[in-house]
């Protein structure tokens, strides 16, 4: 009765373990392309940045951005990095981008963890199958 019960529960796990992968893939997809947009934001982000502090965006784009006029002289290169890394929009989106890389990371493990779950399972239903002779 009790290895009954045994194998029929590992069965459901079994079953358990294709939902779990099913959900974790789409939150994995999800990161993932959320990522690949962030990264492309923060691309166009810099460029953007990049044009304002040499003062050649025109009023309407400063405008649409809802950004002042840079009022300072053109950086010259060494000068350029440091404002574009001391931007607060710049380094906010790069947040974003970090934190969305730590939840794929989790998310992988997540999975992998699921994997050998699978294998687990298996193997106990094997262990059990021969222990009653099959």
């Amino acid at each position: 009765m009790f290895t009954a019960d045994l194998h029929h529960h590992l069965d459901n796990e079994s079953i358990k373990t294709a939902k779990l992968h099913s959900k974790y893939i789409k939150l994995l997809v999800d990161a993932k392309l959320r990522l690949s947009k962030l990264k492309n934001d923060f691309v166009l982000l810099k460029k953007t940045k990049f044009r304002y502090y040499r003062g050649e965006l025109t009023r309407q784009e400063l405008s649409d951005l809802g950004w002042e006029q840079w009022q300072y002289a053109k950086p010259i290169k060494n000068e350029m990095e440091q404002l574009l890394e001391g931007d607060k929009e710049i380094a906010n989106m790069k947040l974003k981008i970090e934190y969305i890389d730590a939840m794929i990371y989790l998310l992988e493990s997540i999975l992998k963890s699921i994997s050998d779950r699978t294998w687990s399972i298996k193997n106990s239903l094997g262990f059990k199958q021969f222990l009653a002779g099959a």
